[in-house]
């Protein structure tokens, strides 16, 4: 086997996210890379909810570039397409979730 060890941790509450009393602790079930890496999905409980991390070198952090919050059950697996940014996630409600995602900028 193959000696594995962790490169670096991203802090689920970011700085834009004021941590809080009345926010629960989250528990991740599920992360992946977009396929061309500029970007991380993870999903779980806690507020049940998945959010798309801009993948920046680490210097630069790991923004928060969108999310998909309060859902009714925790997101319990997600997976990515292989060309493009579409994602589906799947909850504990028992339903699947097809998403697209697409690149905007701002001027």
């Amino acid at each position: 086997m193959k000696k594995m060890e962790t490169i670096r941790k991203i802090e689920w509450f970011g700085e834009e996210f004021e941590r809080t009393e009345l926010i629960k602790p989250s528990a991740l079930y599920a992360a992946m890379f977009t396929t061309d890496g500029k970007y991380i999905l993870a999903g779980g409980t806690g507020r049940n909810e998945v959010r798309i991390f801009k993948n920046n070198d680490p210097s630069d952090g790991y923004k928060v570039v969108s999310s998909i919050a309060d859902l009714n059950h925790a997101c319990l697996t997600l997976d990515v397409v292989h060309e493009g940014y579409g994602f589906a996630f799947g909850c504990a409600d028992g339903y699947l979730r097809i998403m697209s995602m697409s690149e905007t900028t701002t001027e």
